[in-house]
């Protein structure tokens, strides 16, 4: 809750654009009227009210990947991170990241039924999905053959994928409520 109010302040301070086509997106905030999206600058964990969070994640998500994977000589480190205010009616495009691996937090999800999610192409058909909610269990694997993955989140699910992977939200946010969430870009580097 902390978190949210944290997003939501940093939200009020902020000058809005309205165009992406001009946006630097380390240094500005904008609002998207063709999606209605508000999308924070992609430094946010330089942040003071955000840094806590930031190490935390890295933290976290360092120790998944260690132990799924035994890449103990290799840490992720988060580059960028932005938070997503995605409103009624709100969607996000189709696009893809340039880093290793990109990850999402979804902070705030309704408890409606949504049709709308996280759409990750497969154009391989090949994903692996490894299911780690309850623990770090690799026999939770699971194969995705078809061409589009669709993820539905509950509040405090994060999903990290391969950043080449285009995704967006499709359908649309039919919640009266904000969809909030957290995403993130990664790099690995040699400890």
């Amino acid at each position: 809750k902390d978190l949210l109010n944290k997003i939501y302040e940093l939200k009020r301070k902020t000058n809005i654009s309205s165009s992406k086509s001009r946006i630097n997106f380390h240094k500005e905030s904008f609002f998207d009227k063709k999606t209605g999206t508000f999308q924070s600058h992609h430094n946010i964990h330089h942040e003071k009210q955000f840094n806590k969070f930031y190490l935390n994640l890295e933290k976290k998500v360092n120790n998944i990947i260690n132990k799924c994977f035994s890449i103990q000589k290799h840490y992720l480190k988060i580059k960028n991170m932005w938070f997503l205010i995605v409103k009624k009616d709100g969607n996000v495009e189709m696009h893809k990241h340039y880093a290793d691996l990109s990850g999402v937090v979804y902070l705030k999800v309704s408890n409606k039924q949504s049709k709308s999610g996280l759409f990750i192409e497969n154009p391989k058909q090949n994903l692996k999905l490894l299911d780690l909610r309850d623990d770090l269990d690799l026999s939770k694997t699971l194969n995705i053959n078809n061409k589009l993955f669709k993820f539905n989140p509950s509040n405090n699910d994060l999903i990290i994928f391969n950043s080449y992977l285009n995704h967006s939200v499709i359908g649309k946010n039919q919640d009266d409520e904000d969809r909030i969430s957290l995403a993130w870009d990664a790099d690995f580097i040699i400890r």
